[in-house]
């Protein structure tokens, strides 16, 4: 893979919203990426995040505030936070 940031659309308009579980197959798809190019970056490792399924990740956007930036319809950046209990 490229990397998504050299698949995006030149659409020029840049959206940031808090992503739903609709958004679960794009958050996976770019969170991976993301531990394949900057592992350090993240607690979790690129090994235990591929293992977990679909579900997982829309469970992780109902439970967590996971924002994602996007040109058009494609995701380009994502941020997220959470509150340790």
């Amino acid at each position: 893979m490229s990397g998504l940031a050299d698949e995006r659309p030149a659409s020029g308009s840049l959206t940031i919203r808090r992503l739903t579980e609709p958004d679960a197959a794009q958050f996976r798809e770019i969170r991976l990426e993301a531990l394949r190019t900057a592992p350090d970056a993240f607690a979790a490792s690129l090994e235990t995040e591929v293992a977990k399924d679909l579900a997982q990740f829309e469970a992780r956007l109902v439970r967590n505030h996971v924002f994602g930036a996007f040109e058009g319809k494609s995701i380009i950046g994502m941020a997220g936070y959470f509150r340790q209990s």
